[in-house]
């Protein structure tokens, strides 16, 4: 992939955000589709954000917030990963910190209930 630089007038006046797709469907609990990430896949998917981050980073794009993972709660017919509230703040708080970057954590379909309180935790 190569990108080109921004400018200085297009940094000025945009933000940018990031929700990459999950790479590895062997890193799941189902068939690649809507299962969820192993926990014990969470420090490399960490690192495949910051890898990410810093790819974008390098070829002239700093990200505003990279996204843990768009829409969590919709279980998609393509490749997707489901997480629910307490995964996501458990995989931030254990792993938020190797992301170089400000981290969206309930990027969801639609404001519920309980994605806010695990939120506001």
């Amino acid at each position: 992939m190569t990108l080109r630089p921004l400018t200085s007038a297009s940094r000025d006046s945009a933000d940018s955000y990031a929700a990459p797709r999950l790479p590895i469907t062997t890193s799941k609990n189902d068939d690649g589709t809507t299962g969820k990430l192993k926990q014990e896949n969470w420090p490399d998917y960490a690192q495949y954000l910051e890898d990410y981050v810093q790819y974008l980073r390098e070829n002239g794009v700093e990200l505003d917030a990279i996204s843990i993972q768009n829409e969590p709660d919709w279980p998609a017919q393509y490749a997707g990963c489901l997480w629910d509230p307490t995964e996501i703040a458990d995989f931030v708080k254990t792993n938020g910190r190797s992301i170089n970057c400000k981290i969206i954590a309930l990027e969801t379909l639609a404001i519920s209930d309980k994605m806010k309180k695990v939120q506001m935790k």
